[in-house]
């Protein structure tokens, strides 16, 4: 997904019920507020109570996420 020309990741998380929505919450929450280099910047996030999905768009990492690149890593070992 990109917007004004910058890519965006779409995160879809199934199985979230009512019950753990709230700790997703809490972590979301938490991880909007943090600014760090090394850490992917969540944008904003939705809940599909229907569904039990949980949608969140965060920056867009290049090179995939931490456990592909330290499976890539351990391969080149």
């Amino acid at each position: 997904m990109t917007k004004n020309g910058i890519s965006y990741a779409l995160k879809e998380i199934s199985g979230v019920n009512l019950f753990k929505k709230e700790e997703v919450d809490i972590e979301i929450e938490i991880m909007t507020k943090l600014e760090h280099p090394n850490l992917v910047k969540i944008h904003e996030s939705h809940f599909d109570e229907e569904n039990e999905k949980m949608f969140i768009i965060m920056d867009y990492c290049e090179n995939g996420d931490f456990k592909e690149y330290i499976q890539r890593k351990n391969k080149a070992f």
